[in-house]
């Protein structure tokens, strides 16, 4: 998207940067290149599963280098028109991004990646979020009301508030008023 986006940018604001059509050109074939490393789409997996592999690696290289060129090319273009403006930002921010996943993760962390009929995502996950979300709940002063019909483990709320790091709360549990015995059957075929 991002390549589109800075070419269409590029004939609105900057008609005459012949050289960004080039490069975000570059930039969507190469990115395809990544989609097609990794693999099939519907696949969605573990980092670790493709991290060595030669195609992958230096298709993420390829990318990343593509990234620093368009940076350097979008600079001098910014104050040609917001659209611009807008594209060297995110080219900005994606180059981060990416740099950012390739270094080793923390051990809380799992990088993940996920593919798709037109695209892929690289993710990273934190195992244990109670500390992110502790400091999250802390900036929105406000009050914090969970609701689901899974938040205990054998009726206590203990795994949840520890996973989320919730010190101090009011738990509840209210039973349904749905009459399961009278308005439900249980249907098991045989040989399954």
């Amino acid at each position: 998207d991002l390549g589109s986006d800075i070419a269409t940018e590029r004939v609105r604001e900057a008609p005459d940067a012949a050289h960004l059509q080039e490069e975000s050109d570059r930039l969507v074939r190469l990115t395809h290149d990544i989609r097609i490393a990794l693999g099939e789409p519907a696949r969605r997996e573990a980092w670790i599963q493709v991290e060595t592999w030669p195609a992958v690696i230096d298709a993420l290289d390829a990318v990343q280098v593509q990234l620093g060129v368009l940076r350097d090319q979008l600079q001098p273009q910014r104050g040609r028109g917001k659209g611009i403006e807008a594209c060297y930002t995110r080219t900005t921010a994606l180059l981060a991004q990416l740099e950012s996943f390739q270094k080793p993760t923390d051990e809380n962390q799992v990088r993940w990646f996920e593919v798709r009929k037109t695209g892929f995502s690289l993710n990273r996950t934190p195992v244990e979020i109670s500390d992110e979300f502790r400091q999250f709940r802390d900036r929105l002063k406000t009050s914090w009301i969970f609701t689901s019909a899974t938040l205990t483990v054998r009726d206590r709320f203990d795994h949840f508030t520890h996973e989320l790091g919730i010190a101090g709360s009011r738990a509840a549990i209210w039973q349904s008023p749905f009459d399961f015995v009278q308005n439900a059957r249980l249907f098991l075929p045989h040989g399954l």
